[in-house]
């Protein structure tokens, strides 16, 4: 390596007091333990990037306005430099476009208010990316945005592994593109566990060392929380704890030893953005079919983490969708109402928040959806409509299956299992049904030996059997043909209560389900299982396609992947990925044909995941499944009744 080739780190640094386990009478101690050395080490000369929320700018304004007044006075100088965040650190992926550009466009207010400028690089909140995301960075105003390289590299296996070490250009679902800076999680954690006296000096500056090479490079030395330095937020009993001696010490000793070093040299972010070295590489695409949202770390971090884990999240995320449609209805501009929107959405109160907070969350929830009008989403019930009473054995002997439909949908449901479908057809559009029951013995593959219904739930508790709707219930058979027909089945007797009706009306085929669970607890609950019938489709031109946070849909092509994103990761974390589904939609097609399938995020925040699985070269399984619940370390158990509504409307068009 010759002398003048360099190794070029930049150090972002995330300062967010919303953090889900620091208490409010605590956010004082941590603007002084963990803020201020930060300004300390830019004093001292180290070019550092600050990338706070803008809701975190305004709460340190009212604790520590010196604070402000110190890091404005930086940013003029040009010593350090301001990386965007949005007001809140809300999850793109699972929030509407709409409600993604209010968050980005009241966060470059407030930087401009408190701080005199707006920033031009934004890192990707908990870097849970899609590409949708990519035209709203673009409205926003952004030049290019942080995301991390290791979970998108795994699904990218044809990218050039010194792609990492330069500015790349990404591109979103309708062709716009953007600059994108890697952050990097093992090389955040490694800094990590240096601060934190896990490893010795000599030993992380060496691993630092190997990425060096005989031309310039760049590289992430740090591009994560800043309050776990000198500080404890106590999300878990393994955290490190706390020795003689301040981190900020250490973290100070590392780039002075890196300052002295003739290899290394400290950089502000906006110069990696601005230099020319990446421009070689092909514009490139993060998300993949595996994984349609990246998250960053391992994979217990991924998008159900938000959507339907914690205290609460799919409950609190419906509240947020159904405060969001009636703003939206109403034509609702006020600056405020938005504000306090992007704050209910953000991902801190999904996590590991303290108890006191969660307590404040529920109230002001409470207050906007009242201010709104809008009464509990818990409070609906079934309906209670009468038809023709159907149970009778010889009648299910005689005719297993049940037939619904009219001139342009036909209907079989299988009796003894739930009214699970048996065959969905548009017979407009179809000759074959495309949705339907794939019977033990279809698949030659034992690991698929099993019966794969569609249109039934399914909930597992760990050490315990699992329980479903596959059973022979009685049920009500009414309508007005042509108009409409409708079933309903229903068991009130078990300790898990539910309600289920399907409805063929015109086009559509529309599928309701209640559910009432005496308590919050342990497991999953996955419903609306959708298994698409192998004859009916082209292997070769399959995909799938929905909304993740963007305005355009995002498809992905099927064709040579093989994955499951309900994989169980471990004994704790339930599955590994998930779809946004923001507008509700998600799209199942190929060349020939398509079927959407819509749900009301505003009745309920259900996310789907795709299983797709090629057993032979004509031959695979592919499966929607929508998710209430899953499991991973942030669960709360909870002695509460909880009342849930899902309804899922499916068509087809021909291309």
């Amino acid at each position: 390596m010759t002398n003048d080739s360099m190794l070029k780190f930049y150090s972002i640094f995330h300062l967010n007091l919303m953090y889900s386990s620091i208490a409010v009478e605590d956010r004082k101690k941590v603007i002084d333990l963990c803020y201020s050395p930060l300004l300390d080490l830019i004093d001292e000369g180290y070019p550092l990037a600050l990338e706070p929320t803008a809701v975190t700018l305004e709460i340190i304004a009212e604790e520590s306005p010196e604070w402000i007044h110190r890091f404005r006075l930086q940013v003029e100088a040009g010593i350090c430099e301001l990386i965007g965040s949005g007001y809140a650190q809300l999850i793109g992926p699972l929030v509407p476009d709409s409600v993604n550009r209010w968050n980005l466009s009241i966060g470059e207010t407030i930087y401009q208010n408190l701080l005199g400028t707006t920033p031009k690089i934004a890192m990707i909140n908990e870097m849970s990316y899609s590409g949708g995301l990519v035209h709203n960075y673009n409205v926003a105003g952004y030049e290019g945005v942080i995301m991390e390289w290791n979970n998108p590299r795994r699904f990218h296996p044809e990218w050039d592994k010194n792609q990492r070490y330069f500015p790349q250009t990404i591109s979103g679902p309708g062709g716009e593109t953007t600059k994108v800076l890697w952050a990097d999680s093992i090389a955040f954690q490694k800094f990590q566990r240096y601060s934190h006296r896990e490893t010795p000096l000599d030993e992380y500056v060496g691993y630092l060392h190997d990425h060096a090479s005989t031309t310039n490079r760049f590289f992430p030395l740090y591009t994560n929380d800043v309050e776990i330095f000198d500080y404890r937020p106590g999300r878990f009993k393994t955290e490190e704890a706390l020795h003689h001696g301040s981190e900020w010490d250490r973290i100070r000793l590392l780039y002075k030893t890196l300052d002295e070093a003739t290899w290394a040299e400290h950089v502000l972010p906006s110069q990696v953005l601005s230099s020319p070295d990446g421009n070689s590489y092909p514009i490139i695409r993060l998300e993949s079919p595996e994984q349609p949202i990246p998250v960053k770390k391992q994979e217990k971090y991924n998008i159900t983490r938000w959507a339907l884990t914690g205290r609460n999240d799919v409950l609190i995320n419906t509240d947020c969708f159904r405060l969001f449609q009636q703003m939206s209805e109403q034509g609702c501009h006020d600056y405020g109402e938005w504000k306090d929107l992007c704050f209910l959405w953000s991902s801190d109160f999904r996590t590991h928040i303290e108890n006191n907070r969660w307590l404040d969350y529920q109230k002001l929830m409470s207050k906007k959806l009242q201010e709104w009008q809008l009464p509990s989403a818990s409070a609906e019930k079934p309906p209670s409509f009468t038809g023709v009473i159907k149970n009778q054995q010889a009648d299910t002997e005689n005719n297993p299956t049940l037939m619904l439909g009219n001139d342009m949908i036909a209907v079989e449901l299988i009796k003894r299992k739930g009214l699970t479908i048996k065959a969905l057809a548009f017979k407009a559009c179809s000759k074959k049904p495309l949705i339907g029951t794939l019977e033990h013995g279809y698949y030659e593959d034992i690991s698929f030996g099993a019966d794969f219904y569609s249109g039934h739930f399914s909930l597992e508790r760990a050490n315990q059997h699992k329980l479903t709707d596959l059973s022979h219930l009685p049920y009500q058979v009414s309508g007005l043909a042509p108009e409409y027909e409708r079933v309903m089945t229903s068991d009130e007797n078990s300790s898990l209560r539910y309600t289920k009706t399907m409805e063929v009306q015109g086009h559509k085929f529309i599928m309701d389900l209640w559910l009432d669970f005496p308590i919050r607890e342990y497991g999953t609950i996955r419903l609306g299982n959708f298994t698409f019938l192998p004859d009916a489709w082209d292997s070769e031109s399959l995909y799938f396609a929905t909304h993740n946070g963007g305005p355009e849909l995002e498809e992905f092509s099927l064709k040579d992947t093989h994955f499951n994103h309900l994989d169980i990761l471990s004994a704790l974390v339930s599955s590994k990925h998930g779809l946004g589904v923001t507008n509700g939609v998600m799209i199942i097609g190929d060349k020939f044909k398509s079927v959407t399938i819509k749900h009301d995020p505003s009745i309920l925040a259900m996310i789907p995941s795709v299983i797709f699985q090629r057993l032979s070269e004509d031959e695979f399984f592919l499966r929607v499944i929508y998710s209430i619940q899953e499991s991973d370390e942030t669960f709360r158990e909870a002695a509460i009744c909880q009342n849930f509504h899902a309804q899922w409307t499916l068509t087809m068009n021909k291309l």
